[in-house]
């Protein structure tokens, strides 16, 4: 009797834990923790359902292997058969336990309770044993109020990522119309083409959040590219002229249409404009029909270019040609 008045005491202490709780990781890491003290496990881990599998999503004392590997199925071994059953699965002895798949080393029992919420099973919270499991129903009963616990803690931590998520998508959109906002400024503005070329790299920079990007324009031969402007790029790219064609900014002059290189060491018309560079995008500046330049982009990171980094890096670019024809016009 005091065995169980400590635990449901520890019980309540656990679920006050888990509520307050609301970074999935985190919440995972206590979920264990509190599953050792509570229930005295050794090993247990906790496995989430994804597209029809269940999947471990963090273990203690598993081997590591098999952690990484294991996709259970709906019916399929203790775990698998818990989250179909919908109830909690007691495997006394592994030797004779239908479908199991060793997770610690010298286990002889399991016990797996399904993370319930209302009718919704949300994965499965599993625990090996290498010694004989005596379990009571108390026992059971405990666990699963616990594993319900962790269900409610676990839903109530992905709707707050989900909430975070939006919120941080609204700002990030509130700051691109910010931006951009800015960047319409610039273009009506009465600035040099200087001026206006640092004002749009610094405005998009801020809103691609890469560090490096350029500017380059054709010379009046309109065979070879220029830097005109450029933030982050290497101090000899000033002396260089690259010939329409070749290199990725050539290549974009050339064929007319954006070029996005996501790893430029597999690239072998790469022309190295930024120290440890790994993927670059280039960008044709358009002024009505006539190709003027490229706006040009690199990234310290393989894959930098997604389709919204692309389309924010045409928008500038029509930006910086519309801005560049209204400074000349202004300048001439």
């Amino acid at each position: 009797m005091v065995d169980v008045i400590r635990r449901l005491s520890l019980l309540n202490e656990a679920a006050r834990a888990l509520t307050s709780e609301l970074d999935h990781d985190a919440l995972l890491d206590r979920i264990l923790d509190l599953t050792r003290e509570v229930f005295g496990f050794d090993a247990c881990a906790i496995l989430l359902e994804d597209q029809g599998e269940l999947i471990i999503r963090r273990a203690r004392g598993y081997d590591e292997a098999v952690v990484a590997s294991f996709r259970g199925h709906p019916g399929e071994g203790v775990t698998g058969r818990a989250l179909s059953r919908n109830e909690a699965v007691v495997e006394s002895d592994l030797s004779r336990a239908e479908g199991y798949v060793a997770g610690v080393r010298g286990a002889v029992a399991e016990v797996a309770i399904p993370l319930r919420l209302n009718h919704t099973v949300l994965g499965v919270l599993d625990a090996e044993s290498r010694e004989p499991l005596a379990l009571s129903s108390d026992d059971i009963q405990l666990l699963q109020a616990f594993a319900s616990h962790a269900a409610v803690a676990l839903h109530n931590a992905a709707q707050h990522e989900r909430l975070e998520r939006h919120r941080a998508a609204l700002e990030r959109r509130l700051e691109i119309q910010r931006i951009l906002a800015r960047a319409s400024e610039v273009m009506l503005s009465s600035m040099s083409c200087d001026e206006v070329l640092d004002e749009i790299l610094a405005l998009a920079k801020e809103a691609l959040r890469f560090e490096t990007c350029a500017v380059l324009l054709l010379e009046p031969d309109r065979e070879h590219l220029v830097l005109r402007a450029a933030h982050g790029y290497r101090d000899d790219w000033r002396e260089l002229r690259i010939p329409v064609g070749r290199g990725i900014t050539g290549e974009a002059v050339k064929t007319g249409a954006p070029v996005v290189v996501q790893d430029v060491r597999a690239d072998p018309r790469y022309i190295e404009g930024v120290s440890g560079g790994r993927s670059e995008l280039a960008v044709p500046l358009r002024v009505r029909d006539q190709i003027i330049g490229v706006f040009d982009v690199e990234a310290l990171v393989v894959g930098a270019f997604d389709e919204e980094a692309t389309e924010m890096v045409v928008f500038f670019a029509r930006y910086a040609a519309v801005s560049l024809r209204n400074a000349a016009q202004l300048e001439g």
